[in-house]
């Protein structure tokens, strides 16, 4: 089991609030070996600046400078996350019917989809909310449990077939990913935004990324903002985190990202924490891309 380092800091100068940062070992020694001092940095964005926290390779605080501009960021600890994707922007009602017609504008395609990412992200769910278009929190399905190997499953709705691979997210079964990866028209990279395992996410990313043809796009999900939201969760992960943990050369292309709650069946619009149902922006995703 991987032990997680609780930084926890003074005060920032700019606006008085008090952070926490929860790193795994891993993390932090990749962090403090990227220079010669033995000096980790996180960068933490508030409001209207950002902070970055200083910190030697036993998690211990060392302090913290403030950036009220992206250029004042120093290169190394920048977040470079990747494009944001909403693309209808346009808010529809939650009916089951509805839902069904957001599938139609697919019309009569057949379409393969790898959902890969690490365990516990959501994979299996994200699959049966798809298959049902009922997210989780309506719905009385039991919790799943974690997929071993690769689970495929066939959604016929409307005019559309999608056929899904629910790829197991343990680090045993990464090499399976790749057949399933090139024979697919798109990616959906899934990852649980509230947990610690950046290290883990970085690895996972970096191997889908080297799978594909860059022709097939990927969608990466964050999930489970609503955790975040409400308080159930001290951190929310965003891409430029693991991204810079990869040795991946950006812009990435046809890669996009998005904030969401499968539980809810949510996606969040990044400024405004507009909700727009997670099935239409999949929906837009593979119309746009595919």
């Amino acid at each position: 089991m991987q032990s997680v380092q609780t930084i926890r800091t003074l005060e920032c100068d700019a606006c008085g609030r008090f952070d926490t940062v929860m790193l795994s070992d891993e993390e932090v020694a990749a962090r403090v070996n990227t220079n010669d001092m033995g000096i980790g940095a996180y960068s933490i964005i508030h409001t209207d600046h950002t902070r970055i926290i200083y910190f030697d390779r036993n998690g211990h605080y060392l302090g913290d400078t403030i950036a009220m501009t992206q250029e004042e960021i120093p290169e190394s600890v920048q977040a470079q996350p990747l494009p944001y994707y909403i693309k209808n922007q346009k808010k529809m009602g939650i009916l089951s019917k509805m839902r069904k017609e957001m599938f139609s504008m697919l019309h009569n395609r057949n379409l393969t989809i790898t959902i890969a990412g690490p365990s516990r992200a959501g994979k299996t769910s994200l699959v049966k909310y798809l298959d049902t278009l009922v997210p989780p929190r309506e719905s009385n399905i039991m919790p799943s449990v974690p997929t071993m190997g690769k689970s495929q499953k066939y959604i016929k709705i409307g005019k559309s077939t999608v056929t899904s691979l629910d790829m197991g997210g343990q680090e045993d079964f990464w090499d399976l990913w790749e057949p399933s990866i090139k024979k697919s028209n798109a990616v959906i990279f899934l990852l649980d935004g509230t947990s610690n395992n950046v290290i883990e996410v970085a690895k996972a990313f970096e191997r889908v990324v080297n799978y594909r043809d860059e022709e097939i796009p990927i969608l990466v999900i964050i999930n489970k903002k609503d955790l975040w939201l409400r308080g159930e969760a001290g951190r929310f992960m965003n891409s430029g985190e693991f991204l810079s943990l990869t040795n991946l050369r950006l812009p990435i292309k046809n890669v996009v990202a998005i904030e969401t709650s499968i539980f809810e069946g949510i996606t969040y619009e990044q400024l405004e924490f507009e909700e727009i149902p997670l099935a239409e922006v999949i929906v837009s995703f593979l119309q746009e891309y595919c």
